[in-house]
């Protein structure tokens, strides 16, 4: 038997061994500790330990457990043990040894922290963020407490306190890059654009290559309008990353915007592959994609579920439940600008029919101080700018003027806040005109659509009810505001009289199948230009590049550039024939186009985002401009470019149509609409769960 000085040697060298990180040395000692006392705690924990820096997180955390069953009251083992748990995924039986640590040590500051880390992890935020308050008042200067509340806060909404952490944390540690990378996150959060880049930037020095520092940089770059930097930071991002499904995501997204093609399907076609094994990845990408309706529908599920982890409904408001009270319409956006939402859903705001609603607008963005923010403002019976607070305050907020039915009308777009929904401040709660598609949330009772975007038979694709409005589902606005003085076709750049097909939809929405339609088109009407939106200059020159290598003169390609919202109005009417895009076709440009008198063709599109054309075109009586393939698409514009008389009647039609046909009866469809939240809260008062609702035309 070994002597009480051999057995002391052995742990002493053992202890040294491991300190020193001559791991197989230290396992040899601790195993001869361990000959010699099978239940010591210290050796067994260490061994423990030693599994676990070897990647052999079982077996650790069976030798730790039995270190916590011979010393069950060791802050240090419970700790440990935890670790090993959550190696192997065991993230309740990790947070129940860490309570345990921190009940036996109410000052063990990793141990708080950790544990705080699990309940964020599980959703449980508010017993997240008491646990790293804990941790800074046992050790106030714990950089990763104030780092990982910070990371926390921001999850919140909270951005000023989140940034207030994250400088806690630089000022005990500088160089912490992680620290300088969510102070930019949360920077950026706030519109604080260069000082955010300036911080993503000192991460990167720091760290180069750090992932979430290069993807927030990229976001930060393409505010600022430097989308070529911003795609470099993204694919820097991706090769540290390459399973990072938002990352890549994001990186197709401006690819597309780029009009830079090469080598993007067979990143479009790993995007779709991971998005159905479950990947977060940003939905509103998988739109602009050949994709289904069932795949939207996962990506969007997947985004939401990691948007509002934890997130939990607040106590119910009571209501009088009468239909004789005015019915209270909460409308929240973070488009109240110069924004084509704004543009859309103002002319309905002022349309409401008072006596029977009453509006609130809700607005989670900027404001830029401009005539459409005002024109908002003045349309609501009460207007509350939200942007400031966090999502809980919001929605305590919406829920404090008693809301029967809360609109978002952003879905999965930028500028979303669904964590104020998922705290579920209204009764009834809609998805409408800013996302063509499921927000693939529970908490989402309805989404209004038509029968053209969203037939019945669709419902299954959708987690919210289908509203069926008898139209089109899309508000339309009868006072667009068009400048008086209307342009020359020289003035913009065009031919005098050469034919002028026109598409100013964005950037991401054009594919290259479809630029070889339009450029077939220019080869096949002499004289003729295809008018697109003024896209980033690389972008622009890539299309001119496609046209020279397709024997089609590159000035053919003429890019309008950007303009106030009425004289880009006041220029459309020079546009002899709209080209529609797909899988993603126009929307606000589409119904601008055709208000301009510019007829469009379209081709019906396999799910919402390319319908929303067709569903223009019925509500204008002009069905017979909708195609149901390509090939017939390129044929009836081909055909309309050829014919002059034909498309000069098409044109008298549509002019004629806009005053007879539904599309732009901005009164009609306020009273449609109206039908359809009436609808909604009749079901809500007679204690019946949402259902699908039709509303028949007037």
């Amino acid at each position: 038997m070994a002597t009480g000085s051999s057995f002391d040697g052995d742990l002493k060298q053992a202890l040294a061994r491991h300190q020193a990180g001559d791991l197989a040395a230290a396992e040899r000692l601790f195993g001869q500790v361990l000959d010699m006392s099978p239940d010591h705690p210290m050796a067994l924990q260490h061994l423990g330990v030693i599994a676990l820096q070897q990647g052999r997180a079982q077996a650790g955390a069976a030798l730790l457990a039995r270190a916590a069953a011979a010393s069950p009251d060791d802050p240090g083992i419970q700790f440990n043990l935890a670790l090993a748990l959550k190696a192997l995924d065991r993230v309740d039986d990790a947070a129940a040894h860490y309570a345990r640590a921190v009940a036996l040590a109410p000052g063990f500051a990793d141990a708080h922290v950790n544990l705080a880390n699990l309940h964020r992890l599980q959703g449980r935020l508010e017993l997240a963020e008491a646990g790293y308050r804990r941790a800074l008042a046992a050790m106030p200067q714990h950089a990763g407490a104030h780092n990982n509340l910070g990371a926390l806060l921001q999850d919140l909404g909270a951005f000023e306190a989140a940034a207030a952490s994250h400088r806690e944390a630089l000022a005990v540690n500088p160089r912490n890059a992680g620290a300088h990378s969510n102070l930019g996150n949360a920077l950026f959060a706030l519109g604080r654009r260069d000082a955010a880049i300036a911080s993503f930037r000192q991460a990167l020095a720091l760290a180069p290559g750090l992932p979430h520092a290069l993807l927030g940089l990229a976001n930060a770059l393409r505010q600022a309008g430097d989308l070529e930097a911003a795609v470099a930071a993204l694919e820097g991002a991706l090769a540290a990353r390459p399973d990072h499904a938002e990352t890549l995501s994001q990186l197709v997204y401006w690819q597309q915007q780029l009009c830079r093609w090469d080598g993007l399907a067979a990143r479009q076609a790993a995007l779709v592959t991971a998005i159905e094994a479950g990947a977060v990845a940003v939905p509103f990408t998988l739109l602009s994609l050949p994709s289904t309706a069932a795949q939207q529908q996962t990506c969007a599920r997947s985004w939401m579920a990691h948007m509002v982890a934890g997130a939990q409904p607040l106590a119910p408001t009571a209501r009088p439940a009468s239909d004789a009270t005015p019915i209270r319409i909460g409308y929240l956006s973070s488009d109240y600008h110069e924004h084509p939402i704004a543009y859309l859903i103002a002319g309905l705001l002022e349309r409401h029919d008072r006596q029977r609603f009453t509006i609130h607008g809700y607005s989670i963005g900027a404001d830029d101080g401009g005539p459409y923010r005002r024109r908002i403002e003045a349309a609501c019976d009460r207007f509350v700018d939200l942007e400031p607070l966090t999502h809980g305050d919001a929605a305590r907020r919406i829920a404090a003027d008693r809301i029967d039915i809360l609109v978002d009308l952003n879905g999965c777009t930028m500028g979303a806040r669904p964590r104020i929904l998922a705290h579920r401040p209204a009764p009834i709660q809609v998805n409408y005109l800013g996302y063509p598609g499921t927000m693939g949330a529970g908490f989402i009772d309805y989404a209004i659509v038509d029968p053209v975007v969203a037939p019945p038979a669709e419902q299954p694709w959708f987690d919210e009810l289908l509203v069926h409005l008898p139209h089109c589902y899309q508000a339309n606005d009868s006072n667009r505001p068009v400048a008086d003085a209307l342009p020359t076709r020289a003035a913009a750049g065009l031919p005098d009289d050469g034919f002028v097909f026109c598409c100013f939809n964005s950037s991401y929405k054009l594919r290259p199948e479809l630029l070889e339609i339009w450029l077939r088109l220019l080869a096949a009407v002499p004289g003729s230009v295809l008018w697109l939106l003024a896209f980033a200059p690389s972008a622009s020159d890539r299309l001119r590049a496609v046209a020279q290598a397709s024997g089609i003169d590159p000035r053919r390609l003429v890019f309008a550039p950007s303009l106030r919202f009425p004289e880009h109005l006041a220029r459309q009417p020079l546009a002899d024939l709209y080209l529609d895009t797909l899988p993603y076709g126009g929307h606000t440009t589409a119904s601008d186009a055709l208000w301009c008198g510019v007829p469009l063709v379209a081709c019906r599109g396999a799910t919402f985002p390319g319908r929303v054309g067709a569903s223009l075109l019925t509500a204008l009586g002009l069905a017979e401009l909708i195609t149901e393939s390509l090939e017939a698409y390129e044929s009836l514009a081909l055909a309309l470019a050829r014919d002059p008389g034909r498309l000069a009647a098409l044109r008298r039609r549509l002019e004629d149509n806009r005053d007879r046909q539904p599309l732009y009866d901005d009164a009609g469809f306020a009273r449609d609409i109206e039908r359809a939240y009436a609808a909604m809260r009749a079901r809500h008062i007679a204690g019946l769960p949402p259902g699908p609702i039709h509303i028949a035309p007037a």
